[in-house]
Formats: C-alpha cells, structure tokens, sequence
C-alpha cells in the first residue's frame, strides 16, 4: 500500500476526486498525473475529507494544479479539508489561491 487511495467520479460540469490517506512526496504524482489532465478539460473537487497529512509535495501539487487551471479557465475546488490541512495551508501561505469549500453545491 503506497498510503494514497483514489476514488474519481465524472460528473457533468466537474470531476469528483476523493483522496484517501497520506499526500507526500513518494504518493502526490499517483494524484497529479489524475487531476492536471483532469484540468484540462473541466473544474476538479478534490474532497480532502480522508486526507490526514499533507507534506510540502502536497503543497507543490496545488500549486500546480492552480496554474493549470488558470490556463484552461477551469477550477479546482478542496472540499471538506481537515483543521490540520487547513493549518498547513495558512502556513504556507497558499489558502489565498485555493478554492476551499465544505459542500459540492459551491461549485460553479
């Protein structure tokens, strides 16, 4: 088990991805590959609920991810995140470019 489950649902107007387990350095490109060609073609929801760590590889994915979705005019959501991700957004400064919602009906 390499600490990460990925469990994606195509919906309408975006992809529902839940992300299970640890985010770090040897799981976020199992994520990344997934959700930046997700981004391509439309909004993303990563639903961080069952997310219980967040290493700076995590941090560096939605980065990322930000950047590819102001390419493609498409969005990324992070429902539902944990306090403890919360904590290691504010930390790093990036929760003023991230999309943080607590129900999938603030999704535009």
């Amino acid at each position: 088990m390499d600490g990460l489950e990925i469990v994606e649902k195509e919906l309408e107007t975006y992809f529902y991805v839940k992300v299970i387990g640890k985010i770090t350095s040897f799981t976020h490109t199992k994520l990344q590959d997934r959700i930046f060609l997700h981004l391509q073609k439309k909004a993303v929801c990563l639903d961080f609920s069952e997310v219980t760590a967040l290493a700076s590889a995590g941090i560096g994915l939605l980065m990322g991810a930000t950047k590819i979705s102001m390419k493609f005019e498409t969005k990324i959501y992070i429902l539902n995140p944990s306090t403890q991700i919360i904590d290691s957004f504010e930390f790093t400064g990036i929760q003023n470019i991230l999309n943080v919602i607590y129900d999938e009906n603030e999704i535009e």
